[in-house]
């Protein structure tokens, strides 16, 4: 129990297996989406003129599992 719920009186709620893999799945696509636009931060920085590919692996379509 944390201390919030402790101070108000919030009871824990039961781990589900369905909302912890839906959590893991978010972190793992977000962390993949922060990683490409970190790339393409630094292609741009480097002057790559070519920055724009990561468009394309940036749209949602692409960073589905």
């Amino acid at each position: 129990m944390t201390q919030r719920e402790r101070r108000h009186g919030i009871e824990p709620t039961p781990s589900c297996p369905v909302k912890n893999r839906l959590i893991a799945t978010f972190l793992e696509s977000n962390h993949d989406l922060m990683d490409l636009h970190n790339q393409q931060v630094q292609a741009i920085i480097d002057q790559d003129p070519d920055f724009s590919r990561f468009d394309d692996l940036i749209h949602p379509d692409a960073l589905s599992h």
